[in-house]
């Protein structure tokens, strides 16, 4: 990848220590002259918030041999899964990325990503979120996974901003406290509401931050409108995308008519998209991935002529504006109607004092479906009656959770998407605990 020419910019800044992007440059060729010397077929890394992770990683994608990247947060079990779907398998000659992902299914699989698809991505992601208008940015999300370390470090890198590493969202309370934070902030809606706490009694703090980059989740019209109101000066995106799309799909900024509304966006450049008959939507262009490693019937399923089967759910206007409905597995119908768990989720952390929100719905034969709320919150948890009475202003009866639970923790993973596969424990914990329930 091709550093920004700019010299003596700061290219990172990692616990107060300076790194242009000149010294940048010197300490990945002298990298990279290493790896060749070493004969090293395959780099495998783990990602980490230092200098030497990202000087591997950078020295990795100039040298042009594949790298295998795990997250430091996988757990034992979860790491011999990776590790065992590599061992054998032959990776696709193109390939320079290898990401790891559970996808929607829970399954692991292993995506294959060239440079091309990265560089595209990176050129995408640039015009997309308007990178060259950005001053610096804060950076608290994992680097072991594309919205990271494909969306928003290399664009940064290849554009000449300075890119703060922040070890985690809770650093920016101090960024927040001791100085204005100038620039673009990026997270998943989870942030966003943990931001927005941690700015609660400063809401000045906001004044200087121009971007507001989201993805990952559904972004709600109510999170984007509050968000507006904190960070008044900035311009938000709201973001789509997948591993196997290197990842960015779709974007749109709130200079948009259409921004403060449900709506996704467009297609960013390169990308065409289109509806199959039952409305997943369906994508293609430079950035899709090579395929899965060793799992050429998983790569023929979810790419079919060319065409990424992304497994959500869309509506798409005759202009490209696309809207997220939902993952094919968690848009269920009650009553006749479809039902989508993210826009649940996302009116449930609305509530006045909820950290975080999820929901489990399983089938029960008085309701047909049976929807459960798990919510966490930061003071002593409302009755009953207001979370109902809040949730009636927002979501009409079938999408109403029949019962309510406080809980310590959503299990989420380290990018903040809910882990599914475990909800359902929380859930059951909870019922045995009758300090759980809320009445």
């Amino acid at each position: 990848m091709i550093l920004s020419s700019t010299a003596h910019r700061p290219a990172l800044i990692i616990q107060n220590v300076i790194y242009t992007f000149a010294e940048l440059q010197e300490l990945v060729d002298r990298k990279s002259e290493q790896i060749k010397k070493q004969g090293i077929k395959t780099l495998v890394l783990t990602a980490d918030k230092n200098i030497e992770f990202i000087t591997q990683f950078l020295s990795g994608l100039k040298s042009g041999i594949p790298i295998v990247l795990f997250s430091s947060d996988h757990s034992l079990d979860l790491r011999s899964k990776y590790e065992a779907m590599i061992v054998e398998p032959v990776f696709h000659p193109e390939t320079a990325l290898i990401l790891f992902t559970s996808g929607s299914s829970g399954k692991p699989k292993a995506v294959q990503l060239s440079l091309s698809n990265i560089k595209s991505n990176t050129n995408a992601v640039i015009e997309t979120l308007d990178f060259k208008t950005a001053a610096e940015q804060f950076l608290f999300l994992p680097l072991s996974y594309s919205f990271g370390i494909l969306g928003q470090l290399l664009p940064a890198l290849a554009t000449g901003v300075s890119t703060h590493i922040a070890n985690s969202l809770i650093d920016l309370k101090t960024v927040f406290d001791e100085r204005s934070a100038t620039g673009m902030l990026s997270g998943v809606p989870s942030h966003w509401e943990a931001i927005l706490r941690l700015t609660d009694s400063n809401p000045s703090c906001g004044q200087n931050i121009t971007h507001i980059v989201s993805a990952g989740a559904f972004f709600s019209s109510d999170l984007r409108g509050r968000l507006r109101r904190r960070f008044p000066k900035a311009k938000l995106f709201n973001n789509y995308g997948q591993t196997e799309a290197s990842p960015r799909l779709i974007s749109m900024s709130s200079d948009n008519a259409h921004f403060f509304s449900d709506s996704t966006g467009y297609p960013v450049t390169g990308i065409e998209a289109r509806l199959a008959n039952d409305q997943e939507l369906l994508v293609k262009g430079p950035q899709i991935m090579l395929g899965y490693v060793g799992d050429a019937s998983g790569t023929n399923e979810k790419i079919k002529n060319g065409w990424l089967h992304t497994g959500d759910i869309a509506h798409m206007e005759p202009d490209g504006l696309t809207t997220i409905l939902g993952r094919k597995d968690d848009l269920i119908k009650i009553g006749g109607e479809r039902i989508s768990i993210n826009e649940i989720e996302s009116v449930l952390r609305g509530f006045e004092n909820c950290d975080d929100a999820a929901v489990y719905i399983a089938e029960d034969p008085v309701y047909e479906k049976k929807i459960s709320a798990l919510l966490v919150f930061t003071k002593t948890p409302p009755t009953r009656k207001n979370l109902q009475n809040y949730v009636r202003l927002y979501l009409n009866a079938p999408r109403m959770p029949k019962e309510f639970y406080s809980i310590d923790k959503i299990p989420r993973s380290s990018n903040g998407k809910v882990i599914q596969e475990q909800i359902k424990s929380c859930l059951e914990l909870a019922k045995v605990d009758p300090k759980k329930k809320i009445v």
